[in-house]
């Protein structure tokens, strides 16, 4: 690509997003973001403990708690892992291991499916996918059914990213029996890569099975790679910006929920703006329906 091409590539992307803000402002992506975010605050926490609980049919119960946050640091930083750790040890000691189970799943049904649906109505506001005229309680059992199955999905994606994070060390040791040590040097960098991967993933899924309507799964795709480069991107500013600040000693006892708070918020927003830059982008390709 010569000189007159890279030029009229950065020119592209930067109308692509300019045009992506004007759109986040006209949809008024801020409050939909607040909106989801009111709703996954009360999911997070049971969907850690069902988690915990499937895992360690699999693994032993210390085991699955490191692993977990360890993974859990590895996508939102140190400091949001710890809050989420207090969040959960908090929720755990509130009743015994049975009723906790129960109101965990209770809470993760109805918090998560209505964050998730939502989400879902935001999506379609900011690629002004019109409402179908559907029977009330028929679109909102689809709804509720469609929320559901993406909790599902991420349930699994957590629980496999789990068990690989824990088979991992013993399959790395096997391998640097079995090859030359430069392989087995890129095996180790190739690890880091998995986090990147699944949120890529996580992010397509959601872009491609919650609106109601269809992307080709190439403009999908270019969208759920621009969102997951903005959130590693945030991942290291915001944890930057919470380390240096005061924010969980101003508000002590109520800090972890704070950070928290501000970590779902801030990536809520990151993820809408992913998705108006997919609609602006999937539009240049002429697809109809689209800003």
């Amino acid at each position: 690509m010569g000189e007159s091409g890279v030029s009229a590539a950065l020119n592209r992307i930067k109308l692509i997003i300019g045009k992506s803000i004007s759109n986040a402002i006209d949809d008024e992506v801020p409050l939909h973001g607040a909106a989801i975010a009111f709703y996954t605050i009360f999911s997070v926490a049971p969907l850690f403990i069902i988690v915990l609980s499937i895992s360690q049919y699999l693994l032993s119960g210390d085991l699955v708690r490191q692993k977990l946050y360890t993974i859990v640091a590895d996508y939102t930083g140190p400091q949001m892992a710890s809050s989420i750790q207090t969040l959960v040890e908090a929720y755990s000691n509130t009743a015994s291991n049975t009723f906790t189970y129960i109101i965990a799943l209770v809470m993760l049904i109805f918090g998560a499916t209505t964050a998730i649906t939502q989400l879902k109505a935001s999506l379609n506001t900011i690629w002004n996918v019109p409402e179908e005229d559907k029977h009330f309680i028929f679109k909102y059992l689809l709804d509720r059914s469609i929320s559901f199955l993406v909790i599902i999905i991420i349930t699994g994606l957590f629980v496999g990213v789990l068990l690989l994070e824990a088979v991992s060390p013993v399959i790395t040791s096997f391998f640097h029996t079995l090859l030359p040590e430069f392989i087995t040097s890129f095996l180790f960098l190739g690890l880091p890569l998995s986090s990147a991967l699944m949120t890529l993933l996580f992010f397509y899924i959601l872009l491609r099975i919650l609106p109601d309507t269809t992307i080709p799964r190439k403009d999908v795709f270019v969208g759920a790679l621009f969102t997951t480069l903005l959130f590693l991107i945030g991942k290291y500013l915001l944890a930057l910006y919470l380390g240096n600040s005061s924010v969980q000693l101003a508000y002590r006892a109520a800090g972890s929920f704070v950070v928290f708070l501000i970590w779902v918020y801030y990536n809520i927003q990151i993820f809408l703006f992913g998705a108006e830059f997919t609609g602006v982008y999937a539009n240049r390709h002429k697809l109809e329906g689209y800003k």
